[in-house]
């Protein structure tokens, strides 16, 4: 298992874990008091927003806390999501959290692994904005709601979309996809969420996936790299080498290889679609 990097990889992180994160990263600031009004199906109501240690209370939905943060990255684009058929949108690198028990889940990943039902996300939906409105109290409802709703969709979370057999044979499906980055976010304590992320499959073996997981804001040398795993030399572009994703677990080739979790057929099968995807990266090499 992975060594070089802290490796949590269940795919949730513990309270603690969090808090560490948001004290790491700049939280939105502080806002208590009167938010306004803000539509709820129809409906004007009023809402209290406070600040606790892992964000802005969203109060508890299906028995679970729910709670917004944002990380200051320097990047202030907007950016939204939307899970079942509800829109989130927010500017900043930014975060729905579920808290389930000790764990901590994001609201994509609570909602497809049914903890939180449609009712609940819409309710969330609807806090979100609320609270989205309360911070541009110069601008009018029909303003806000219209520039809101432009906001670009990056990601789309709905439960028949996540099974989806995609075009690409070597890619997972959109659910499996979804793990893996999720699992990568949570591992590797990334300071952006994983809707940004790239997933660059390099196919399945034995029910474990070979892949390279890019973002911003993702620090690596950009250098050539070389290493060789059994008879196999697998030569990369930056100090960002393939992960082997199995059981929610990252390994490296090596250590996947060693363990059995990659067979010598599965390394040498991997290694051929690897070096036909680079094949730049091997230009001065012999054909083989």
């Amino acid at each position: 298992m992975r060594t070089d990097r802290q490796t949590r990889h269940t795919r949730a992180w513990p309270a603690a874990g969090i808090a560490l994160l948001l004290t790491l990263a700049a939280l939105l600031a502080a806002c208590s008091g009167a938010a306004g009004d803000r539509l709820a199906n129809g409906t004007p109501t009023s809402e209290i927003y406070t600040q606790s240690a892992l964000g802005i209370d969203y109060g508890e939905q299906n028995g679970r806390r729910c709670y917004f943060s944002q990380t200051d990255t320097g990047d202030d684009r907007s950016y939204a999501i939307q899970v079942a058929d509800f829109r989130f949108a927010g500017n900043r690198y930014w975060n729905i959290w579920v808290q389930d028990g000790e764990e901590l889940l994001l609201l994509p990943d609570a909602y497809l692994q049914g903890i939180l039902r449609e009712q609940d996300v819409q309710r969330l939906a609807d806090i979100h904005y609320g609270y989205m409105r309360s911070l541009q109290p110069g601008k009018t409802d029909a303003q806000f709601r219209k520039e809101y709703n432009e906001i670009g969709l990056i990601a789309f979370y709905r439960q028949e979309d996540m099974d989806k057999v995609p075009d690409d044979p070597l890619s997972p499906t959109p659910g499996v996809a979804r793990e893996i980055k999720t699992a990568f976010f949570e591992a590797y304590r990334c300071p952006i969420p994983p809707d940004f992320y790239t997933l660059c499959s390099y196919g399945a073996y034995n029910g474990a996936y070979a892949v390279l997981v890019e973002g911003t804001g993702m620090d690596y040398t950009a250098n050539i790299v070389y290493r060789t795993v059994g008879d196999c030399l697998f030569i990369y572009s930056s100090s960002h080498e393939m992960d082997l994703y199995f059981q929610g677990s990252f390994y490296t080739l090596t250590e996947a290889h060693e363990r059995g979790i990659l067979s010598d057929a599965d390394l040498q099968a991997l290694y051929r679609t690897y070096r036909a995807a680079n094949a730049g990266l091997y230009e001065e090499l012999p054909e083989e």
